[in-house]
């Protein structure tokens, strides 16, 4: 197989209950292996209850078969450690309805609750509503 560098930048910033992704592709496999080694530490400083993810999208419409098999694997493995919902901000408003169609693609793939939006504060609330939601359902089957 050959090893080629890993493209794309990810950073990471935790403000519970939220993981805050803010991500430049386009990535391939390579980056798609780096960003699961680095995103565990983070995932397991929200691990002690749900917790919700806002992603910061750059240049991040599509990837290969094979990163989009790595990164539907990545998020069942988040959902393990409390992950709740996703909100999608692309950088670019003029996202193609194609792009988000895909997206939306892997996230239906693992039953993972998502939103695209357009601005910060519409994202921030929708995920603390279902952050809080799931909260409500884990109190009422105590």
């Amino acid at each position: 197989m050959i090893k080629f560098p890993a493209h794309g930048h990810v950073d990471f910033t935790v403000s519970p209950p939220l993981l805050i992704i803010d991500v430049t592709g386009p990535i391939n496999q390579e980056g798609a292996l780096i960003y699961i080694e680095n995103v565990a530490h983070y995932r397991a400083q929200l691990s002690s209850g749900p917790w919700a993810s806002l992603v910061y999208a750059k240049h991040f419409e599509l990837m290969s078969a094979d990163t989009r098999e790595i990164m539907i694997g990545a998020i069942h493995k988040a959902k393990q450690v409390g992950l709740v919902a996703t909100a999608v901000i692309f950088n670019d408003e003029r996202v193609s309805h194609a792009a988000k169609a895909f997206w939306a693609t892997i996230y239906n793939k693992t039953d993972l609750r998502h939103a695209f939006f357009e601005n910060e504060t519409e994202a921030k609330t929708w995920l603390i509503a279902q952050v809080n939601h799931s909260l409500t359902c884990v109190n009422a089957r105590e």
